[in-house]
Protein backbone atom coordinates (compact mmCIF):
# COMPACT_ATOMS: atom_id res chain seq x y z
CA UNK A 1 0.00 0.00 0.00
CA UNK A 2 1.86 2.98 -1.05
CA UNK A 3 0.00 5.56 1.05
CA UNK A 4 0.94 4.37 4.65
CA UNK A 5 2.51 7.65 5.67
CA UNK A 6 -0.86 9.88 4.69
CA UNK A 7 -1.41 10.49 7.82
CA UNK A 8 1.27 10.75 10.11
CA UNK A 9 0.39 9.53 13.84
CA UNK A 10 2.44 10.59 16.80
CA UNK A 11 2.06 8.36 20.21
CA UNK A 12 4.41 9.73 23.09
CA UNK A 13 4.23 10.25 26.89
CA UNK A 14 0.50 9.54 26.80
CA UNK A 15 -0.41 12.00 24.06
CA UNK A 16 -1.95 10.75 20.54
CA UNK A 17 -1.55 13.34 17.70
CA UNK A 18 -1.88 13.45 13.94
CA UNK A 19 -1.18 15.14 11.01
CA UNK A 20 -2.25 14.81 7.91
CA UNK A 21 1.17 14.95 5.68
CA UNK A 22 0.79 13.93 2.14
CA UNK A 23 3.93 12.00 1.83
CA UNK A 24 3.23 8.50 1.00
CA UNK A 25 6.04 6.59 -0.89
CA UNK A 26 7.58 8.55 -3.71
CA UNK A 27 5.59 11.43 -2.96
CA UNK A 28 6.76 14.50 -1.09
CA UNK A 29 4.50 17.64 -2.09
CA UNK A 30 1.25 16.17 -3.40
CA UNK A 31 -0.79 18.42 -1.50
CA UNK A 32 -4.17 20.29 -3.35
CA UNK A 33 -4.42 23.17 -1.58
CA UNK A 34 -0.51 24.57 -1.97
CA UNK A 35 -0.74 23.64 -5.91
CA UNK A 36 -3.61 25.56 -5.66
CA UNK A 37 -2.40 28.63 -3.72
CA UNK A 38 1.00 28.61 -6.09
CA UNK A 39 -0.70 28.76 -9.31
CA UNK A 40 -2.24 31.18 -11.38
CA UNK A 41 -2.80 29.11 -14.23
CA UNK A 42 -4.59 25.13 -13.91
CA UNK A 43 -5.31 23.21 -17.39
CA UNK A 44 -5.99 20.27 -18.93
CA UNK A 45 -2.76 20.42 -21.87
CA UNK A 46 -1.17 17.65 -23.95
CA UNK A 47 2.65 17.51 -25.36
CA UNK A 48 3.04 18.77 -28.24
CA UNK A 49 7.10 18.81 -28.07
CA UNK A 50 9.25 17.50 -25.52
CA UNK A 51 13.14 17.67 -25.63
CA UNK A 52 16.19 17.24 -23.49
CA UNK A 53 19.45 19.12 -24.22
CA UNK A 54 22.54 19.27 -21.97
CA UNK A 55 20.64 19.07 -18.05
CA UNK A 56 17.15 21.24 -19.77
CA UNK A 57 13.91 20.26 -20.74
CA UNK A 58 11.90 22.04 -22.89
CA UNK A 59 8.77 21.50 -23.30
CA UNK A 60 5.69 22.74 -25.73
CA UNK A 61 1.74 22.02 -24.04
CA UNK A 62 -1.32 22.81 -25.85
CA UNK A 63 -4.32 24.05 -23.53
CA UNK A 64 -7.34 21.62 -24.09
CA UNK A 65 -9.23 23.17 -21.42
CA UNK A 66 -8.59 25.30 -18.65
CA UNK A 67 -9.76 24.91 -15.24
CA UNK A 68 -9.01 28.49 -13.98
CA UNK A 69 -6.75 31.53 -15.23
CA UNK A 70 -6.14 33.04 -18.96
CA UNK A 71 -5.16 30.07 -20.84
CA UNK A 72 -7.64 29.38 -23.58
CA UNK A 73 -8.48 26.07 -25.35
CA UNK A 74 -5.78 25.98 -28.06
CA UNK A 75 -2.92 28.04 -26.80
CA UNK A 76 0.26 26.41 -26.65
CA UNK A 77 2.56 27.17 -24.05
CA UNK A 78 6.62 26.85 -23.83
CA UNK A 79 7.80 25.50 -20.42
CA UNK A 80 11.51 25.86 -20.12
CA UNK A 81 12.98 24.19 -17.02
CA UNK A 82 16.44 22.17 -15.98
CA UNK A 83 15.95 18.84 -14.91
CA UNK A 84 18.76 16.62 -13.16
CA UNK A 85 18.06 13.27 -14.81
CA UNK A 86 17.27 12.25 -18.65
CA UNK A 87 13.66 12.72 -19.51
CA UNK A 88 11.74 9.69 -20.06
CA UNK A 89 9.25 9.05 -23.01
CA UNK A 90 6.13 9.97 -22.44
CA UNK A 91 2.72 10.14 -24.12
CA UNK A 92 1.22 13.18 -25.49
CA UNK A 93 -1.51 13.49 -22.76
CA UNK A 94 -3.42 15.18 -21.99
CA UNK A 95 -2.41 15.86 -18.16
CA UNK A 96 -3.46 18.14 -15.48
CA UNK A 97 -0.84 20.83 -15.21
CA UNK A 98 -0.64 23.68 -12.31
CA UNK A 99 1.14 26.61 -13.94
CA UNK A 100 2.94 29.70 -12.64
CA UNK A 101 3.95 33.16 -14.10
CA UNK A 102 7.66 34.00 -13.78
CA UNK A 103 9.60 37.13 -14.99
CA UNK A 104 9.89 37.19 -18.37
CA UNK A 105 6.15 36.35 -19.70
CA UNK A 106 7.44 32.96 -19.15
CA UNK A 107 5.19 30.26 -17.47
CA UNK A 108 6.40 26.95 -15.07
CA UNK A 109 4.90 24.10 -13.86
CA UNK A 110 4.72 22.89 -10.49
CA UNK A 111 5.82 19.61 -9.69
CA UNK A 112 3.48 17.58 -7.97
CA UNK A 113 6.00 15.19 -6.22
CA UNK A 114 9.69 16.83 -5.67
CA UNK A 115 9.97 20.16 -4.52
CA UNK A 116 12.90 20.44 -6.96
CA UNK A 117 11.10 18.97 -9.63
CA UNK A 118 13.66 16.26 -11.74
CA UNK A 119 12.20 14.59 -13.92
CA UNK A 120 9.57 15.67 -16.16
CA UNK A 121 7.27 12.45 -14.32
CA UNK A 122 7.21 14.73 -11.49
CA UNK A 123 4.98 17.22 -13.20
CA UNK A 124 2.39 14.55 -15.22
CA UNK A 125 -0.95 13.38 -14.05
CA UNK A 126 -3.23 12.14 -16.65
CA UNK A 127 -6.53 12.89 -16.95
CA UNK A 128 -9.60 11.98 -19.81
CA UNK A 129 -9.33 13.55 -22.93
CA UNK A 130 -13.64 14.23 -22.85
CA UNK A 131 -14.47 17.27 -20.34
CA UNK A 132 -16.36 16.27 -17.21
CA UNK A 133 -19.90 16.78 -17.26
CA UNK A 134 -21.00 20.62 -16.90
CA UNK A 135 -17.51 21.60 -16.92
CA UNK A 136 -18.50 25.82 -17.61
CA UNK A 137 -20.56 25.77 -14.76
CA UNK A 138 -18.57 23.82 -12.28
CA UNK A 139 -16.23 26.00 -9.28
CA UNK A 140 -12.15 25.32 -9.40
CA UNK A 141 -12.41 22.51 -6.96
CA UNK A 142 -15.49 21.12 -8.56
CA UNK A 143 -13.35 21.27 -11.89
CA UNK A 144 -10.57 19.78 -10.00
CA UNK A 145 -12.51 17.18 -8.36
CA UNK A 146 -13.90 15.94 -11.95
CA UNK A 147 -10.27 15.73 -13.34
CA UNK A 148 -9.18 13.61 -10.81
CA UNK A 149 -12.18 10.94 -10.89
CA UNK A 150 -11.14 10.67 -14.64
CA UNK A 151 -7.66 9.80 -13.22
CA UNK A 152 -8.91 6.90 -10.97
CA UNK A 153 -10.67 5.64 -14.23
CA UNK A 154 -7.51 5.32 -16.49
CA UNK A 155 -4.75 4.59 -14.54
CA UNK A 156 -3.73 1.00 -13.45
CA UNK A 157 -3.76 0.66 -9.69
CA UNK A 158 0.60 0.29 -9.41
CA UNK A 159 0.75 4.35 -10.71
CA UNK A 160 -2.24 5.50 -7.62
CA UNK A 161 0.17 6.55 -4.96
CA UNK A 162 0.61 10.42 -6.38
CA UNK A 163 -3.74 10.29 -7.41
CA UNK A 164 -4.33 8.86 -3.69
CA UNK A 165 -2.09 11.56 -2.41
CA UNK A 166 -3.68 14.55 -3.77
CA UNK A 167 -7.18 12.94 -3.20
CA UNK A 168 -6.48 12.58 0.35
CA UNK A 169 -4.90 16.44 0.74
CA UNK A 170 -8.13 17.29 -0.58
CA UNK A 171 -9.85 17.11 3.00
CA UNK A 172 -7.98 19.80 3.73
CA UNK A 173 -9.49 22.38 1.51
CA UNK A 174 -11.37 25.03 3.09
CA UNK A 175 -14.60 23.29 0.75
CA UNK A 176 -14.07 20.12 0.12
CA UNK A 177 -17.88 18.81 -0.48
CA UNK A 178 -16.74 18.72 -4.54
CA UNK A 179 -15.15 15.83 -3.61
CA UNK A 180 -17.56 14.12 -1.90
CA UNK A 181 -18.88 12.60 -4.99
CA UNK A 182 -15.01 10.99 -5.82
CA UNK A 183 -14.90 10.13 -1.94
CA UNK A 184 -18.01 7.79 -2.13
CA UNK A 185 -17.22 5.98 -5.59
CA UNK A 186 -13.88 4.80 -4.06
CA UNK A 187 -15.72 3.76 -1.17
CA UNK A 188 -17.96 1.61 -2.74
CA UNK A 189 -14.93 0.50 -5.14
CA UNK A 190 -14.51 -3.45 -5.18
CA UNK A 191 -10.72 -2.93 -4.34
CA UNK A 192 -9.80 -2.80 -0.85
CA UNK A 193 -7.01 0.05 -1.03
CA UNK A 194 -9.85 2.35 -2.91
CA UNK A 195 -12.43 1.30 -0.34
CA UNK A 196 -10.24 2.67 2.69
CA UNK A 197 -9.11 5.34 0.87
CA UNK A 198 -12.87 7.11 0.23
CA UNK A 199 -14.34 6.48 3.73
CA UNK A 200 -10.87 7.37 5.27
CA UNK A 201 -11.44 11.04 3.13
CA UNK A 202 -15.18 11.10 4.00
CA UNK A 203 -14.24 10.63 7.79
CA UNK A 204 -11.60 13.64 7.57
CA UNK A 205 -14.13 15.67 5.57
CA UNK A 206 -16.80 14.89 9.16
CA UNK A 207 -18.80 12.81 6.54
CA UNK A 208 -21.40 10.73 8.39
CA UNK A 209 -21.64 8.51 5.36
CA UNK A 210 -17.62 7.60 6.08
CA UNK A 211 -18.52 6.77 10.00
CA UNK A 212 -21.07 4.42 8.70
CA UNK A 213 -19.22 2.80 6.25
CA UNK A 214 -16.74 2.07 8.75
CA UNK A 215 -18.69 0.52 11.26
CA UNK A 216 -20.79 -1.50 7.90
CA UNK A 217 -17.16 -3.18 7.53
CA UNK A 218 -15.44 -4.70 9.80
CA UNK A 219 -13.16 -7.01 7.33
CA UNK A 220 -11.58 -4.21 5.70
CA UNK A 221 -10.97 -2.62 9.40
CA UNK A 222 -9.14 -5.50 10.25
CA UNK A 223 -7.28 -5.64 6.50
CA UNK A 224 -3.78 -4.08 6.23
CA UNK A 225 -5.36 -1.54 3.61
CA UNK A 226 -7.76 -0.40 6.65
CA UNK A 227 -5.26 -0.23 9.74
CA UNK A 228 -2.70 1.69 7.44
CA UNK A 229 -5.09 4.43 7.20
CA UNK A 230 -8.07 4.15 9.54
CA UNK A 231 -5.99 4.20 12.97
CA UNK A 232 -4.33 7.35 11.53
CA UNK A 233 -7.17 9.15 10.04
CA UNK A 234 -8.94 8.58 13.74
CA UNK A 235 -6.50 10.94 15.08
CA UNK A 236 -6.66 13.53 12.23
CA UNK A 237 -10.31 13.12 11.99
CA UNK A 238 -12.25 16.52 13.05
CA UNK A 239 -13.27 15.74 16.57
CA UNK A 240 -16.93 18.15 16.42
CA UNK A 241 -18.43 15.94 13.33
CA UNK A 242 -18.03 12.73 15.40
CA UNK A 243 -20.06 9.46 15.11
CA UNK A 244 -19.71 8.94 18.72
CA UNK A 245 -21.62 5.41 18.69
CA UNK A 246 -19.16 3.92 15.99
CA UNK A 247 -16.13 5.80 17.10
CA UNK A 248 -16.71 4.38 20.39
CA UNK A 249 -17.05 0.42 19.10
CA UNK A 250 -13.62 0.55 17.94
CA UNK A 251 -12.39 0.78 21.26
CA UNK A 252 -12.42 -2.96 21.61
CA UNK A 253 -9.87 -3.12 18.12
CA UNK A 254 -6.59 -2.67 19.11
CA UNK A 255 -5.27 -1.41 16.52
CA UNK A 256 -8.08 1.24 15.82
CA UNK A 257 -8.72 1.92 19.40
CA UNK A 258 -6.03 4.07 20.50
CA UNK A 259 -6.93 6.93 17.84
CA UNK A 260 -10.72 6.05 18.78
CA UNK A 261 -10.00 6.88 22.73
CA UNK A 262 -7.92 10.20 21.14
CA UNK A 263 -11.41 10.74 19.14
CA UNK A 264 -13.26 10.84 22.06
CA UNK A 265 -11.58 12.75 24.11
CA UNK A 266 -11.11 15.27 21.70
CA UNK A 267 -15.17 15.52 21.08
CA UNK A 268 -15.78 15.57 25.21
CA UNK A 269 -19.54 15.68 24.30
CA UNK A 270 -22.03 14.58 27.18
CA UNK A 271 -22.62 11.16 24.55
CA UNK A 272 -18.86 10.44 24.77
CA UNK A 273 -18.73 10.52 28.72
CA UNK A 274 -19.85 6.93 29.47
CA UNK A 275 -17.01 5.40 26.75
CA UNK A 276 -14.38 7.64 28.60
CA UNK A 277 -15.48 6.60 32.33
CA UNK A 278 -15.27 3.07 31.00
CA UNK A 279 -11.64 4.03 29.88
CA UNK A 280 -10.42 4.57 33.09
CA UNK A 281 -10.29 1.09 33.89
CA UNK A 282 -8.43 0.58 30.93
CA UNK A 283 -5.22 -1.90 30.62
CA UNK A 284 -2.98 0.61 28.74
CA UNK A 285 -2.26 3.67 30.48
CA UNK A 286 -2.52 5.98 27.19
CA UNK A 287 -5.99 4.98 27.20
CA UNK A 288 -7.18 5.47 30.95
CA UNK A 289 -5.04 9.09 30.24
CA UNK A 290 -7.62 9.58 27.14
CA UNK A 291 -10.74 8.57 29.00
CA UNK A 292 -9.21 11.31 32.08
CA UNK A 293 -8.74 14.01 30.06
CA UNK A 294 -11.93 14.07 27.90
CA UNK A 295 -13.71 13.53 31.23
CA UNK A 296 -11.76 16.75 32.48
CA UNK A 297 -12.50 18.37 29.69
CA UNK A 298 -16.21 17.82 29.86
CA UNK A 299 -16.56 19.01 33.30
CA UNK A 300 -13.92 22.29 33.05
CA UNK A 301 -15.96 22.92 29.66
CA UNK A 302 -13.03 23.01 27.09
CA UNK A 303 -14.13 23.31 23.59
CA UNK A 304 -13.67 20.13 21.00
CA UNK A 305 -10.52 20.49 19.53
CA UNK A 306 -10.65 21.11 15.74
CA UNK A 307 -8.37 22.24 13.48
CA UNK A 308 -8.98 26.08 13.76
CA UNK A 309 -8.71 26.29 17.67
CA UNK A 310 -6.13 23.81 17.97
CA UNK A 311 -4.14 26.10 15.43
CA UNK A 312 -5.25 29.02 17.69
CA UNK A 313 -4.56 26.89 20.24
CA UNK A 314 -7.83 28.43 21.60
CA UNK A 315 -8.98 25.11 23.35
CA UNK A 316 -6.99 25.35 26.07
CA UNK A 317 -9.22 28.06 27.34
CA UNK A 318 -12.43 26.87 28.74
CA UNK A 319 -15.69 28.49 28.28
CA UNK A 320 -18.06 29.73 30.35
CA UNK A 321 -20.50 29.09 31.69
CA UNK A 322 -19.28 25.98 33.24
CA UNK A 323 -21.55 24.11 35.65
CA UNK A 324 -19.89 21.49 36.67
CA UNK A 325 -16.14 23.26 36.71
CA UNK A 326 -15.05 23.30 40.42
CA UNK A 327 -11.86 24.16 41.72
CA UNK A 328 -11.22 20.35 42.27
CA UNK A 329 -12.35 19.26 38.71
CA UNK A 330 -9.70 22.50 37.68
CA UNK A 331 -6.87 20.71 40.02
CA UNK A 332 -7.52 17.07 38.67
CA UNK A 333 -6.68 17.73 35.09
CA UNK A 334 -2.93 16.66 34.94
CA UNK A 335 0.02 16.49 32.40
CA UNK A 336 0.61 13.51 31.32
CA UNK A 337 4.11 13.41 33.44
CA UNK A 338 2.08 14.38 36.47
CA UNK A 339 -0.44 11.63 35.56
CA UNK A 340 2.72 9.21 35.34
CA UNK A 341 3.36 10.39 38.57
CA UNK A 342 0.10 10.09 40.52
CA UNK A 343 -2.06 8.25 38.72
CA UNK A 344 -3.95 6.53 41.65
CA UNK A 345 -5.35 10.18 42.72
CA UNK A 346 -6.20 11.14 39.24
CA UNK A 347 -8.09 7.95 38.55
CA UNK A 348 -10.02 7.70 42.03
CA UNK A 349 -11.14 11.31 41.83
CA UNK A 350 -12.47 10.96 37.95
CA UNK A 351 -14.26 7.74 39.26
CA UNK A 352 -15.52 9.62 41.86
CA UNK A 353 -17.01 12.23 40.10
CA UNK A 354 -18.25 10.04 37.56
CA UNK A 355 -20.43 7.74 40.31
CA UNK A 356 -21.75 11.45 41.26
CA UNK A 357 -22.59 12.69 37.87
CA UNK A 358 -23.54 9.85 35.69
CA UNK A 359 -27.34 9.28 36.49
CA UNK A 360 -27.78 13.51 35.81
CA UNK A 361 -25.41 13.19 32.25
CA UNK A 362 -26.61 9.97 30.91
CA UNK A 363 -30.71 11.16 31.21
Amino acid sequence: MKYLSLIAVTTAASVCSAQLVVTSGPVASARLSTLIDNSDAVVVAGIRNNTFSAGTSSVTIEVLRSLRGPLLPGARVFLPWSLSRNTPNVGAGPYLWFLTAEKGGHRAPLPYINPAGRSISDYLLPVSKRAPKSFPTLSLNGRLAAELRSTAEIIAPSDRSLLDSLLMSATLLPDSSSFTGVFNGLANSPAANDQALGISSLILQGNAEGYAKLAANPSLRRSPEGVALFSGVLCAAPSDKVQVAVVASLLEEVPLARCASYLLRANHSKETLPHLAKLLDHTLKEMRYEGLIGLAAFANNFPMMTPANQASMAWKTPLQPAPYSTAETRANMPTPNTFAAREGRYINFWKGWWQQHETELTK
